[in-house]
């Protein structure tokens, strides 16, 4: 699997959801969506530290012999420090700003459907992909047999929802 290229994908995956809910929250002035905006910016930044963080914890230097593997702790307590921040504001303005009316459309309503479909979608596909084994193609071991408990935690937060799913269900798989 390229965690690469799954991190590439879950940038446009929340670049697309941020798109959509930048839209309907301000046609229809909704803070709920709008808070659903930052989420996906927020979503949006952590990918995108999760990709450097990938390319420069693999790197090695004279001075640090075993890479900048840290540096990824580094970056998850300043997306932590941002988190607050952001439900900070969201709350300040949700409890201090006078209240606005929001408007809702059957197109709203049906933005907001594809927005909660995407990522759904991509989790399914995500979650099934750090799923399959991975092994060197000439390993002699089939596919069928190879260990599968408990697939492994991806970078992206899209995974999540399947797997809550999956625990509160009990189903494995959406296959």
């Amino acid at each position: 699997m390229n965690l690469e290229r799954w991190g590439w994908y879950s940038i446009a995956v929340n670049v697309a959801l941020g798109l959509i809910n930048l839209v309907i929250a301000r046609a229809s002035s909704s803070l709920a969506v709008e808070a659903e905006m930052v989420h996906n910016l927020v979503d949006l930044l952590t990918a995108v530290a999760v990709l450097i963080g990938l390319r420069l914890s693999t790197r090695k230097s004279k001075i640090l012999p075993y890479g900048l593997y840290k540096l990824q702790n580094v970056v998850a307590v300043v997306l932590a420090v941002m988190i607050f921040f952001t439900a900070y504001e969201i709350a300040r303005d949700a409890f201090l700003q006078p209240t606005r009316q929001a408007t809702v459309d059957p197109w709203m309503l049906g933005g907001v459907a594809v927005a909660t479909a995407i990522p759904l979608t991509f989790s399914h596909f995500e979650l099934r992909a750090g799923s399959r084994p991975t092994r060197p193609p000439s390993s002699p071991m089939p596919r069928s047999t190879a260990p599968t408990s408990s697939p492994p935690a991806l970078s992206s937060p899209h995974c999540w929802p399947s797997g809550s799913a999956s625990r509160w269900t009990g189903l494995r798989r959406w296959s």
